[in-house]
């Protein structure tokens, strides 16, 4: 289950990235939720990594 949200959270960065390439939206915006979109794949893969060393 955690790498199928982590491939989720990965596919919307791209979405982010094209809408932003696109000029769909505006530049101060896409950098917002990437930054946000981006803490969340540190937060997944740390609690991935902790749970393969639990395990």
């Amino acid at each position: 289950m955690p790498k199928s949200i982590l491939k989720e959270a990965n596919e919307t960065i791209y979405w982010l990235d094209l809408l932003k390439d696109s000029e769909y939206m505006d530049l101060s915006v896409h950098r917002n939720l990437l930054g946000a979109c981006k803490k969340i794949v540190a937060m997944l893969v740390s609690s991935i990594k902790t749970a393969r060393f639990k395990i």
